[in-house]
């Protein structure tokens, strides 16, 4: 099936998501991707659920991971454990796969300090 033909069945209308290059291609936001099944499951998806305080997501104008502080409307404010926390568009994020959630968590706290990133000996 073309993606814009399951889009539509799956009663989808969103404008920030259309399929281009012959259907076979998401164009979200600018950035083109193949779309496999996996994917255009995961967009149906999270079109139908509300994002909420606490989860993961990936703010896609950032190619950041973050958890979400606050749902205020249409806008979400996201946060990381380094950085201060930034303001984002519900269209402009998806909810983050499992590995990238755990990719939160990469980041722990020396003891006494700023927050650092772990890094790993080759």
């Amino acid at each position: 099936m073309e993606l814009r033909a399951a889009l539509e069945a799956a009663g989808l209308d969103l404008p920030e998501l259309y399929v281009d290059y012959g259907g076979r291609h998401l164009v979200h936001l600018g950035k083109v991707s193949f779309a496999t099944a996996r994917e255009l499951a995961r967009i149906v998806q999270a079109a139908h659920e509300p994002f909420h305080v606490g989860a993961a997501v990936v703010d896609t104008t950032r190619s950041k991971v973050a958890k979400i502080l606050a749902v205020n409307g249409e806008c979400l404010v996201l946060s990381r454990p380094v950085g201060d926390p930034w303001d984002a568009l519900v269209t402009w994020c998806r909810p983050a796969t499992l590995g990238e959630a755990l990719s939160l968590t990469a980041f722990q706290e020396p003891g006494v300090g700023e927050l650092t990133e772990i890094t790993r000996d080759p």
